[in-house]
């Protein structure tokens, strides 16, 4: 993991949990540990891993490359889509916007 040697106060890190994955900001460092500037969350220096996380997180860091960071990107608007179509109420859209909705549906 030689990347976590190169990294700098204001670097990206793909900050993965669970349930997503974020792109954060390196706040600062100790001498074990990279802290996060969104979250304050502490990730061990060597290992990438949460400090004070039990042995079934997954929370960990990892290098931000550009299609890394594209992928958290479309993940992160995917996720918000889906959540304004589980929201709306199709009942009260017009004929002609379900006519649009339909015709995409059918064409997947």
């Amino acid at each position: 993991m030689d990347w976590f040697k190169k990294l700098k106060e204001g670097d990206e890190v793909i900050f993965s949990t669970r349930y997503e994955n974020r792109i954060a900001t390196v706040e600062r460092f100790t001498k074990t540990q990279i802290v996060l500037k969104e979250t304050s969350t502490r990730f061990n220096r060597n290992t990438g891993r949460q400090i004070g996380a039990t042995n079934w997180s997954l929370d960990q860091i990892s290098e931000a490359t550009p299609e890394k960071k594209a992928h958290v990107r479309e993940e992160q608007a995917r996720r918000k889509m889906l959540n304004i179509i589980d929201k709306t109420n199709f009942r009260l859209l017009s004929y002609d916007s379900l006519v649009d909705i339909y015709e995409v549906l059918i064409r997947k």
